[in-house]
């Protein structure tokens, strides 16, 4: 135990000015705020999904109640969101949304849930929130839909997954928690609103999104940290083949959609861009994440980040998608890519109808 002994002067020599936890603390956070920039997964942004379209809800608020099908019984208007993401290992995204809609009221509701944790301290941030939009009928082809969405976040740097130097004998470590490991001040929590709108029609689709509008402070040691804006431009168009044949309880979907998203953070920008093939029951895609043009910057690395692939099982309600990003930047290559896995469901029973285009935005299956 004499080399723990000499690491331990060593470091409180050096870190005088600092607490041990204080030291921890800084340790991960300049971690943290140097490696957002290279990748996208920081503190300082939001975590992502390839399969933006099968997080709806948690991509523009306005989607929320955004309903393929048509029922009358009240189990039939409910529907329930999966998504899972592992990315180079260490970067960890889930996320649950369970959506309702009122065709009377033209009102939809959602319960959002999403995590994403960071490495072996277990590094995390936390999203739970309630979201309500609203459909306006524009014209016989076009609506469009508002949303809002508040929220309470946390953020939770782990340090009771720290092992501290008090915490080692001279038996060796002894796992017993201290107060460096469960001090208040490792979690943060804050209140979070955004928004969002779509207009739509019958084939079109396009809209805008505005997440963390009051800028909250994430800072975890009584400083102040503000989360960046998030403004966001997402749309597409469905190019459908015409068919008569049918495959489970409703009529066979044919069809081809590009899609898009550009996102701007703070510093950082980056842009969606792709296309879907659907032929109920399989759906296969592409999709291409990065800045092509334009000037270099700090976040070189990011500018030229992933090719996605992905593939999906789509019957009635049913929608399961894979997606797997080959990444295109030194770091995406050297990291081994990222999986993506969505699950969606909406009791689409028989009698149910599948609503008319028009009615409801037609983004991808999965």
């Amino acid at each position: 135990m004499k080399k723990i002994s000499l690491n331990s002067a060593k470091i409180e020599s050096q870190v005088s000015t600092f607490t041990q936890k204080q030291f921890f603390a800084f340790l991960i956070l300049f971690i943290t705020h140097h490696s957002s920039l290279i990748i996208n997964h920081s503190f300082a942004q939001d975590a992502q999904f390839s399969q933006f379209f099968s997080a709806p809800v948690l991509t523009n608020p306005a989607f929320a109640g955004n309903m393929e099908y048509d029922c009358k019984d009240l189990k039939s208007n409910l529907k329930a969101t999966l998504n899972s993401r592992r990315q180079w290992g260490n970067f960890q995204t889930d996320a649950i949304s369970l959506e309702y809609f009122n065709k009377k009221k033209r009102t939809g509701l959602a319960f959002i849930a999403q995590n994403h944790r960071v490495g072996e301290a277990r590094l995390q941030s936390t999203l739970i929130g309630l979201v309500a939009s609203y459909k306006l009928q524009l014209n016989s082809q076009w609506n469009f839909n508002s949303g809002l969405q508040i929220s309470m976040g946390n953020r939770n740097l782990g340090f009771s997954n720290l092992k501290f130097t008090d915490q080692f004998t001279d038996e060796g470590y002894n796992g017993k928690q201290t107060i460096d490991n469960t001090k208040n001040t490792a979690s943060v929590f804050y209140p979070d609103v955004s928004a969002g709108g779509i207009v739509f029609s019958r084939d079109f689709w396009m809209g805008v999104s505005f997440h963390h509008l009051n800028m909250p402070n994430i800072s975890n040691l009584g400083h102040t940290e503000r989360l960046p804006i998030k403004f966001a431009i997402q749309g597409g168009y469905k190019f459908e083949f015409r068919s008569n044949r049918t495959f489970g309880n409703f009529k066979k979907d044919i069809s081809l959609k590009p899609v898009y998203q550009l996102r701007f953070q703070g510093p950082f920008n980056q842009m969606d861009l792709g296309m879907y093939y659907t032929n109920e029951p399989l759906v296969l895609g592409v999709m291409y994440r990065g800045i092509p043009v334009g000037k270099k910057g700090a976040d070189n690395l990011i500018s030229q980040d992933a090719i996605v692939l992905l593939l999906g099982y789509k019957q009635d309600g049913f929608k399961l998608g894979y997606s797997f990003d080959a990444g295109l930047s030194k770091i995406g290559l050297l990291g081994g890519g990222s999986h993506e896995i969505s699950l969606s469901f909406q009791y689409a029973k028989k009698g149910c109808k599948r609503r008319k285009y028009g009615k409801w935005v037609p983004i991808p299956a999965f």
